[in-house]
């Protein structure tokens, strides 16, 4: 029998338990139910989300292998960083201050200093928080100071003191939620994980083995111009154009980026050529040539590319000049002008004329039906469109157009996980988790060629699009790197590595 523990009666929690458990079943049979009467809704969930859910389990037990000495001394590095800033910090305020806590910070920023608030809490007071403070960046040094600051104490807790609660020797065990998002993407710990390498490459694999990342190539664009069937965009990738050099010719033929792009476009062409051309013809031969080519001549192309990422990226899901200036600002480290955005814009939808007939399509298809779906059947319900309030109907309709492609792409990635993982030879291939776009995987030493090449083949057609009735004439395209995560070299395939030797 079950002795009595504190003041709670065991029989109590064992029925409470198995009320649970039984509640659980019953509404189990009610939403399979409901699920039939949705077949659309009934096939993704039977024939993608569980098996995606059950290979999932499986991914989370593998764990992925950290170089420990390496997040040790990270966390080293950063601990001494921050103990830097607040001293410096303190120096600019004159005075010690706990810079984590609110209230003190706002004393310095707004009483002791005077610089004027531009974000408000909801509650009408002066706010602190990330929005806040970026938008007063250059107001004084003490902002600069703080938002580097926050930077790197926000790093070390969430990627050495967060992660090292997570580990058992050197494998780090992540927990995926495979609902974690409104448009079907999966979430986790992980994702939010830097590009800069500091963390990603410390990502490695056992002994025996190496770390594979394997990426679904530009997969939002791809979708996009599958759905919209814009032709510039189907242009460019069915032609291997690549698409942000696209924008970025077009945007400086058209003159709306500022800054020197034209005469360097003009002396990148004649360091190619040996010819002198004018800038229309400048920008078409760079187009041709392509934009690995133009930054070996000059480094600055990278930062133009970069540009032009943020001009697809934002205006694609049709983004306003405010919204645009504040995402290419944070995201890209890009503050273009109101005016330099809104030439922007209005070039874009020049350039890529199908994109706003598209985004019309998907207002009016969530006002007539509340929802809109992705190739897989996956609704996201949109109930903001009847709303009273222009902003939230407004957000409803960003969402009208962004999530069939963020919900495409999900699903699509799910139906790459699952087929990998079950026809995969996991003596020779482990998924270990997911990141975005892509897969992350060790592969054992010297089995490259027997597992990628097929990895890249269900990455560009899973199986499963023949379940789901999906033809797309929009090549999808995978890359591979091998090495630590984000220190990777591009994986070449066999009959390519020829074909190339040949040419």
């Amino acid at each position: 029998t079950a002795e009595k523990r504190g003041n709670v009666d065991p029989m109590k929690l064992y029925q409470y338990g198995a009320r649970d458990a039984g509640y659980t079943r019953e509404l189990m049979h009610i939403q399979r139910a409901t699920l039939k009467k949705e077949r659309e809704l009934e096939r993704l969930f039977f024939q993608l989300v569980m098996p995606a859910a059950r290979a999932m389990e499986d991914i989370e037990l593998v764990g992925k292998t950290m170089n420990v000495k390496g997040l040790d001394d990270l966390g080293l590095d950063l601990r001494g960083r921050e103990i830097t800033l607040e001293n410096e910090l303190n120096k600019l305020a004159g005075r010690e201050v706990n810079w984590n806590s609110p209230p003190q910070v706002g004393q310095v920023l707004y009483e002791d200093l005077g610089i004027k608030c531009t974000v408000f809490t909801p509650k009408g007071k002066k706010s602190t928080g990330e929005d806040a403070i970026i938008d007063l960046k250059g107001k004084h040094p003490v902002v600069d100071k703080l938002i580097e600051y926050r930077e790197v104490s926000k790093f070390r807790s969430t990627y050495v003191v967060g992660f090292k609660e997570l580990m058992v020797g050197d494998l780090l065990y992540i927990s995926y939620k495979i609902h974690g998002t409104v448009t079907g993407r999966y979430s986790s710990r992980i994702h939010s994980i830097p590009r800069d390498g500091s963390v990603r490459n410390l990502v490695i694999a056992p002994p025996g083995w190496h770390f594979v990342q394997a990426d679904i190539s530009q997969a939002e664009l791809r979708i996009i111009a599958q759905i919209s069937g814009d032709l510039e965009m189907r242009k460019c990738f069915l032609e291997g154009i690549d698409i942000h050099w696209r924008t970025l010719m077009f945007a400086i033929a058209a003159g709306y980026i500022q800054g020197d792009y034209a005469d360097r476009a003009i002396e990148t062409v004649k360091k190619l050529t040996g010819r002198d051309v004018r800038i229309g013809e400048a920008c078409e031969i760079l187009l041709d040539e392509g934009h690995e080519a133009a930054i070996k001549v000059w480094d600055g192309w990278k930062e133009g590319r970069k540009k032009a990422k943020a001009i697809n990226f934002g205006y694609v899901y049709g983004m306003y000049e405010k919204k645009f200036i504040q995402t290419a600002k944070t995201k890209y480290g890009w503050e273009p002008t109101w005016d330099e955005a809104h030439a922007c814009r209005e070039g874009y939808f020049q350039l890529y004329l199908d994109l706003e007939p598209w985004h019309n399509k998907q207002k009016k298809l969530v006002k007539l039906n509340g929802f809109v779906r992705d190739m897989f059947g996956r609704r996201r319900r949109l109930p903001g469109i009847e709303s009273s309030e222009k902003g939230l109907r407004m957000e409803a309709e960003r969402q009208a157009i962004n999530s069939p492609v963020q919900g495409t792409i999900g699903d699509w990635k799910a139906a790459v996980l699952v087929e990998v993982h079950e026809t995969s030879d996991p003596n020779k291939l482990k998924i270990v988790g997911e990141h975005h776009d892509a897969l992350l995987m060790i592969v054992r030493d010297g089995c490259d060629d027997d597992v990628l090449p097929q990895v890249l083949k269900i990455i560009r057609k899973p199986s499963l699009l023949k379940t789901f009735k999906i033809h797309l004439d929009i090549p999808m395209d995978g890359e591979i790197e091998i090495g630590p995560w984000g220190a990777g070299k591009k994986y070449v395939p066999p009959a390519l590595s020829k074909s190339a030797a040949a040419a």
